[in-house]
């Protein structure tokens, strides 16, 4: 029994030894802004231009562990935020207003578990496939003005979040600890599960559930893989 013990702790020692601990972060970044305008058939005089601006990022350290070159695993957690700015410009009678704007700000906080495969390296190239698990908590508030007066802040809905991703991505190491890399969330796919409640003005609460399914989208709606390309850096610890 004692041999079998040593045997196991020799072996367990030999895998440690040959296992990779990294540790590194991404950043997502997203920039998009829509607009349309249109005249007003009955009062021809009125012209409304409806703009949105919107920006998102989201930052995220990671641990990795692999007990092979070709497989890694690992946590991550992060912090984004989500200034989505909506302008209206309608020539109003009375200019003081002109323009309408809504004003939405959105926090989201997120923990994960991942798992990558290198699908092959050349040279200093490595061409991965990395999936994560997340669970995801957003909450923020909308702010509305007309000119520059504010006239009303309002608590948004709280979001949660369960998701699953997998996306493409590669890396190059500029040395053996060193190196840098980008996910292709574009060409990835994923799976969301949220939960939104709010509170009406009379006190109630209610509860909406939704499922989303996304594939080859520039906007995944999971955290971790914002925009089209999320961009890392990793430094090896072994």
């Amino acid at each position: 029994m004692k041999k079998l013990v040593l045997l196991v702790a020799v072996m367990a020692i030999a895998t440690a030894a040959r296992a990779q601990f990294s540790v590194g972060g991404t950043l997502g970044f997203n920039i998009n802004s829509p607009s349309s305008s249109y005249m007003n058939n009955v009062t021809s005089v009125t012209t409304t231009h409806y703009a949105t601006n919107a920006i998102e990022w989201f930052v995220a350290p990671k641990v990795m562990y692999g007990l092979y070159d070709n497989f890694k695993f690992g946590v991550k957690g992060g912090i984004g935020m989500l200034r989505n700015r909506e302008y209206d410009y309608t020539i109003f009678t009375n200019p003081s207003d002109n323009p309408q704007k809504n004003k939405i700000l959105r926090w989201q906080w997120a923990a994960g578990a991942f798992a990558r495969f290198n699908v092959f390296t050349w040279d200093y190239f490595t061409m991965y496939v990395e999936g994560t698990l997340a669970f995801a908590s957003t909450t923020g508030d909308s702010v509305y003005y007309i000119a520059t007066n504010k006239r009303e802040t309002t608590a948004l809905p709280s979001v949660s979040q369960i998701s699953f991703s997998v996306v493409p991505g590669v890396n190059y190491a500029f040395t053996d600890r060193f190196s840098l890399e980008a996910t292709i969330n574009v060409l990835g796919l994923a799976y969301s599960y949220t939960w939104i409640a709010s509170t009406d003005p009379d006190g109630s609460e209610r509860k909406f559930r939704e499922h989303d399914y996304r594939m080859f989208n520039t906007n995944l709606n999971v955290p971790f893989n914002q925009g089209i390309f999320t961009l890392g850096v990793i430094y090896n610890l072994y």
